[in-house]
């Protein structure tokens, strides 16, 4: 066995979490340059358009919020997915470095680089816990906590890259149940949901119940009494109501979908390769999914490395009542996770085979966290962790760190075609579906946009209209790029007033310098006729009816 040092094995961590980035992300992508930032869509464009409004905007409370996009209402960072924790130091640092009217920095592929490197330190750490020390073994470890499937999932939205945090989560729990937490660490352990609230309130979840289950599971070893546990918990409480009083948190939570189980875990989902891998691409299969679900948010295939690290750590199982004792409540924590991830809505492949009832205040409750199958992830990386040390602990050392190799060898193989497509990505522009030249001049000659019906109010595609509705975000981020207010938003949680946009679209037609965008359909056209509008001098340009206070636009056709 060679063993190596603490210290040298996080060296080993960090080479290799900088290798995986640069493996999967091109260098302008990085530093926010280069085609892939030109033209967005979906959530990238969500997150960039928020930061940029929010970046010119002044100073106001809660810190996050801005008042040029979402008009009248208002938004804010926390519900744009804009990653709070970058945003506010990038906004003192763009108002002292760049010039008055120059376009704010993009730090979103600096964010993506650093969760990839973190995702090896932190795996690195929970290795460490759990005695891999062998530097093959534990460079294996890496590998196959770094190519899970989930993880290349989610480029594209950039706050759901940062699982590293679920790793120290689980990182500090392994440390309390072996040698006990220093009253430092426990400070550090407690912090960290609080902080991991200005990544992304899911990612905080589900660190916050690792967090939980350690602190449950240190009282019942009796490491304190009930007073240190309840102190801990008042810690963490105290921790998140201050981040959420000064982030703006508790009006972003205002409202919600009511639509818990659309996006939950099938129970194939773990077992089932995504069609991007190569074992899907040779299967030719697809994400197991109810017929009317989104159930991709679900998705946790495994990958071919860990299943087969699934099937050499069978002989393990001997000792399951053992291992269930000794991490019990841990366990307990993660079947709950994994009955919210999975809803009341399970499914089978494409079958739907129970339906549970739910009373409304559950399931108004429930649908807070409505992406309820991305709480799978947990029991993704505990069982990673756990396979590693059961090869570790049940074979001999030699044995397990080819089985370890070869399962690692395997995770890079099979996922290496998502990785491929990401570093792809980043290197690509994405082809528009509107006259960007057009528009970039349209917005640019008017102060302000009105958009009718809002995103949030049905949106200007979708349905009869060409387009997905979140074309929409490719005029949005021309809006945010010119610093020009707009009432229409793509965010977390809908907070718009739809009958006074109403009310509005026709009480403050034809203003001066404001650019009105309709959708052109004929419920939308005959409202504003029979509300007096003269629709004449209006044009037509990529599905959208344009009018212009003040100007005669009659020639786009």
């Amino acid at each position: 066995m060679h063993r190596l040092p603490a210290s040298r094995l996080a060296w080993l961590a960090l080479a290799c979490g900088l290798a995986f980035a640069a493996l999967t992300l091109t260098g302008d992508y990085v530093l926010g340059g280069g085609p892939y930032w030109q033209v967005l869509f979906g959530d990238v464009a969500k997150g960039e358009i928020g930061w940029f409004y929010y970046a010119r905007d002044t100073w106001q409370f809660p810190l996050f919020a801005t008042s040029a996009y979402h008009t009248p209402e208002g938004s804010s960072m926390v519900l744009s997915d804009s990653l709070p924790l970058f945003a506010l130091p990038a906004k003192l640092l763009y108002r002292i470095a760049w010039p008055a009217g120059s376009a704010p920095p993009i730090y979103t592929g600096v964010w993506v680089a650093l969760c990839l490197v973190l995702q090896a330190v932190a795996a690195s750490r929970v290795l460490r816990v759990l005695g891999v020390i062998d530097w093959k073994a534990h460079l294996a470890g890496l590998v196959l906590f770094c190519y899970l499937p989930i993880v290349f999932l989610r480029f594209g939205q950039a706050a759901l890259m940062a699982q590293f945090a679920i790793l120290l989560a689980l990182e500090g729990y392994l440390r309390a149940k072996q040698t006990g937490l220093t009253r430092r660490q426990w400070i550090l352990l407690c912090a960290l949901s609080p902080l991991v609230l200005l990544i992304h309130p899911y990612l905080a979840a589900m660190c916050g119940a690792l967090v939980a289950a350690t602190i449950v599971d240190q009282w019942h070893e009796r490491r304190y009494g009930l007073a240190g546990a309840l102190l801990r918990f008042a810690g963490i409480g105290v921790g998140a109501l201050v981040v959420m009083f000064f982030g703006g948190f508790f009006a972003a939570a205002s409202s919600e979908f009511g639509d818990y189980g659309l996006y939950s875990m099938n129970l194939l989902s773990p077992w089932v390769p995504f069609p991007q891998t190569l074992s899907g691409s040779l299967l030719h299969t697809e994400m197991p999914v109810i017929e009317g679900t989104n159930q991709w948010e679900g998705g946790a295939y495994l990958g071919a490395g860990v299943l087969l690290l699934c099937a050499f750590a069978l002989p393990a199982l001997r000792d399951w009542r053992a291992n269930l004792r000794r991490h019990a409540v841990l366990f307990a924590m993660l079947v709950l996770l994994l009955a919210f991830a999975i809803s009341h809505r399970i499914g089978f492949g494409s079958r739907e085979i129970l339906r549970l009832p739910l009373p409304d205040a559950l399931m108004h409750l429930f649908s807070q966290f409505r992406g309820s199958g991305r709480f799978v992830w947990v029991a993704v990386y505990a069982l990673v962790a756990a396979l590693i040390v059961a090869i570790v602990h049940r074979y001999e050392a030699r044995r397990a760190t080819s089985i370890l190799a070869v399962a690692a060898l395997l995770q890079v193989v099979d996922a290496w075609p998502m990785q491929r497509g990401v570093r792809a990505a980043t290197a690509s522009a994405t082809v528009p579906s509107i006259d960007v030249a057009t528009w970039t001049r349209l917005i640019g000659t008017h102060r302000r946009i009105f958009e009718f019906p809002s995103f949030e109010c049905g949106g200007l595609f979708g349905r009869e209209i060409a387009g997905s509705k979140f074309r929409e975000l490719e005029f949005d981020w021309i809006a945010a790029q010119q610093n020009k207010p707009t009432n229409s938003a793509y965010l977390a949680r809908f907070t718009k007033d739809c009958t006074r946009e109403r009310l509005d679209a026709l009480a403050h037609h034809d203003e001066a310098g404001v650019l009105y965008l309709y959708r052109s359909s004929d419920d939308i056209g005959s409202f504003l006729v029979r509300g007096g509008i003269d629709l004449g001098r209006c044009g037509y340009l990529d599905d959208v009816v344009v009018c212009s206070g003040g100007e005669d636009l009659s020639a786009l056709r």
